[in-house]
């Protein structure tokens, strides 16, 4: 009955949204800015409505048939022009390239890449690496005017305030009990899909104890109880400890950026556990220094040496 009546919703809302961003392109800007900004929040409060499985999925989607409906738009414009919106740069021949890239990278057979990706695996990663080039090619083609761009700018900022204010009224007054015992962890854990033996690990201690006893221990017996849980290990004692209780000498050991980063600088694929030596001479700084390194490793700002290990197996690393 909840996903009957939430789907009948979203048509009716959809299908206006998608006529004006057909025409007016710029529109599905708006919507973007307005409704990520709400979306895990409405999707959350409607799955614990009772709005599970394939409906919710699909009530997820209104960003890329939005987005879809903007670069078909942009598309008959330019078919009718007998020309492209933009000048085509070196940066859109690379785009257009990974995008091909990623389409060949979907069809080659499994085996030939020694993986084990289902349909379903294949199609989140489409969806994953296809929208943002989508989205790049719809804003080379919106060629909008400074009048344009002044409400634009000035909604970012105003949702961007609503975001900040929420943000500050959750932490000093909304407890974290009421978190637990919400639909949120839910969401994101059976329909979102968030790392199964992971996520069953953080709802059953979320729900076991007070997590805010934690911000009264010293970081090294936090970090020990985290570890301590089934299911999780050194990597989420470090997120808790860095992200969650603001503890920066506890650093992400087993981070997958730095096992690639300290593979290329010992020339072999080197294990989780071992990352704990590159992070050591960075002592109380640990955490941050975890921040930083997978940063300039992930954008080529760090020397490295030519050679690259052979092998880069997927750890299986909590």
């Amino acid at each position: 009955m909840a996903s009957g009546l939430a789907l009948a919703l979203y048509g009716l809302l959809l299908v206006p949204a998608a006529l004006l961003v057909w025409r007016r392109p710029v529109a599905a800007l708006y919507a973007w800015l307005i409704g990520l900004a709400a979306h895990n929040a409405v999707m959350a409060a409607l799955y614990g409505a009772g709005v599970r499985g394939g409906a919710l999925t699909a009530l997820q989607a209104w960003k890329e048939i939005l987005l879809g409906v903007a670069l078909a738009r942009v598309l008959v414009d330019a078919v009718r022009a007998r020309r492209l919106a933009f000048e085509i740069r070196a940066v859109d021949v690379l785009a257009a390239a990974f995008g091909v890239l990623v389409c060949v990278y979907a069809v080659l057979p499994e085996s030939s890449l020694d993986g084990s990706a289902d349909h379903s695996a294949i199609g989140l990663a489409l969806k994953h690496d296809l929208v943002p080039v989508g989205a790049y090619f719809l804003g080379r083609s919106l060629v909008l005017r400074r009048e344009q761009l002044v409400p634009i700018a000035w909604t970012l900022l105003g949702v961007a305030g609503v975001v900040a204010v929420v943000g500050l009224l959750d932490d000093f007054l909304v407890p974290i009990s009421w978190w637990r015992d919400s639909a949120v962890v839910d969401y994101f854990h059976k329909q979102l899909g968030l790392h199964a033996r992971r996520a069953a690990a953080l709802v059953r201690i979320s729900r076991s104890i007070d997590l805010e006893r934690l911000r009264t221990l010293p970081t090294e017996r936090a970090a020990a109880f985290i570890e301590r849980e089934r299911g999780l290990g050194p990597w989420s004692a470090g997120v808790v400890c860095l992200e969650g209780l603001g503890r920066h000498e506890r650093g992400l050991v087993g981070d997958l950026s730095l096992i690639k980063l300290m593979s290329r600088l010992r020339g072999r694929w080197v294990e989780g556990h071992e990352t704990a030596e590159l992070l050591a001479p960075y002592g109380e700084w640990a955490g941050l220094a975890s921040v930083y390194l997978a940063t300039a490793f992930k954008h080529g700002l760090m020397p490295l040496p030519a050679e690259r290990p052979t092998r880069f197996p997927r750890p299986a690393y909590a």
